[in-house]
């Protein structure tokens, strides 16, 4: 209701939680500090910070709520690694582990001499050498 400025130009209306009231939303008009200072020139001579502390008050919202710090940076590179080694993981077990056999004379099956099949071989030769 106070806010100086064109929306969308100097600044933006937005819903955020009050500190003093978690559950209820207060919409306030969020500007960038140049802008601010610019269109509130009695503010402008005073400190920046103690001119943000003091809207921040006014509207009951806590400083600490909104300042952030990037997240470490092992996290950063450790969430796309992470992803890697599990799709990589993914993929060996979609497709399965590979048995290679080299061709070798150990690995070759040995021929098993069936008694009743060479007996009745040698029958049909005799037969055919009778002839």
């Amino acid at each position: 209701m106070q806010a100086r400025g064109k929306e969308g130009a100097d600044f933006i209306s937005a819903y955020a939680r009050s500190y003093k009231d978690k559950n209820a939303l207060k919409e306030a008009c969020w500007y960038p500090v140049d802008r601010l200072l610019e269109l509130y020139p009695d503010e402008a001579s005073q400190d920046v910070n103690a001119v943000v502390l003091d809207h921040y008050k006014r509207m009951s919202f806590d400083v600490r709520a909104f300042k952030t710090k990037p997240p470490p940076r092992f996290i950063l590179l450790g969430i796309p690694l992470a992803f890697c080694v599990a799709a990589v993981g993914f993929v060996i077990l979609l497709t399965g582990p590979k048995k290679t056999v080299a061709p070798t004379s150990e690995n070759d099956e040995k021929p098993g001499v069936d008694r009743r099949m060479l007996a009745t071989e040698l029958t049909r030769l005799r037969r055919d050498l009778e002839r």
